[in-house]
């Protein structure tokens, strides 16, 4: 823990930890554009959503399966779950895809480091940053970012 030099002598500092608030603004920038940019609800929990899906069985408001022909989602697409049948415009979109979420996810697993690293109080978020971090090496991306933002959240808690 750094400690805070409020005068000349060793018995006057205190065991504060030295505050940057720029770099929490800049951290909380960088997941709240993400939550933006890939739609994800960053404060709510997909449960509301289970319970809607569940709700929608069997009703011709149900969403369709990927499997199916669907719509996928992106975050399959960026795990790699979607294979592109081979059409020329499907794999440009496609390939896109991949690197925005690659793009996304490194940035965030840099700032995640950062900030777990910088102190203490965040080691109880360690685990879940391992998760973001196996995901990144499975090139995962699109888990790689819902982990983050649980991550975030973690962060946020502490």
């Amino acid at each position: 823990m750094a400690k805070k030099d409020v005068g000349n002598t060793p018995s006057d500092a205190i065991d504060e930890p030295m505050v940057d608030d720029t770099g929490d603004m800049e951290f909380d920038a960088l997941f709240d554009d993400i939550s933006e940019e890939f739609g994800v609800v960053a404060e709510a929990d997909s449960g509301g959503y289970d319970a809607l899906n569940a709700a929608l069985v069997g009703t011709e408001f149900e969403a369709p399966a990927t499997e199916s022909g669907g719509t996928a989602r992106l975050f399959d697409i960026a795990d790699g779950a979607v294979t592109e049948s081979g059409a020329a415009d499907e794999a440009e979109v496609f390939g896109f895809i991949k690197r925005r979420f690659k793009k996304r996810a490194l940035q965030a697993m840099r700032a995640l480091i950062r900030k777990v690293r910088s102190a203490r109080k965040y080691a109880k978020c360690i685990p879940q940053l391992l998760k973001v971090i196996a995901a990144v090496k499975a090139k995962r991306w699109g888990t790689a970012i819902k982990e983050a933002l649980a991550t975030w959240r973690c962060i946020r808690r502490a």
